[in-house]
């Protein structure tokens, strides 16, 4: 390894309209290269996709449920240590730097919803996918999106890794 293996390699997250950046370190990212790879595999290897899935369901309705309370905490302690979001608008924050973003988030005063679609498990490692959306006090949805996350199993615990959201563009006027 070089002295260039130290310096932080951009992570690339594409939306349907727009590319964004983030420094996350060389190591970092092969591993989670690495897992993501193993993890497009899972499918054929796990067994106990079921029974991840419903965990997933749970997890996702614990975060749903602190992101909906305006529980930074709560929504903190769903991520691993070195665990990172991306929003749907391209903004990446590492879970360290999250309570700005979710303090912004909470003045907007949106209810999130969020569906588990797929989730499989590969060891200490899982991922899923889902759908969410994002309502205004009145119950108009503003938004709808799909998201990803990566997450890392610990025993009967499950911290996000990283988690991306992505919104479709706006439709072309002609």
């Amino acid at each position: 390894m070089g002295v260039e293996d130290a310096r932080p390699m951009p992570l690339i997250v594409s939306t349907a309209h727009e590319t964004f950046s983030a420094g996350l370190e060389m190591e970092t990212m092969r591993k989670w290269t690495v897992a993501a790879a193993l993890l497009a595999c899972a499918p054929a290897f796990a067994d106990d996709d079921a029974a991840f899935k419903a965990k997933v369901d749970d997890f996702v309705k614990t975060y749903v449920n602190a992101i909906n309370s305006q529980n930074v905490d709560g929504v903190i302690a769903t991520y691993a240590p070195d665990g990172v979001l991306v929003y749907a608008d391209g903004r990446v924050e590492h879970a360290q730097d999250h309570p700005a973003g979710l303090k912004a988030f909470f003045a907007m005063g949106l209810h999130e919803e969020a569906k588990v679609t797929e989730a499989h498990r590969f060891g200490d490692a899982g991922y899923a996918i889902g759908t969410f959306e994002y309502a205004n006090a009145a119950k108009q949805i503003l938004v709808r999106g799909t998201w990803s996350a990566a997450y890392a199993l610990d025993g009967d615990k499950i911290r996000t890794k990283l988690l991306m959201g992505s919104i479709p563009p706006a439709p072309v006027k002609q």
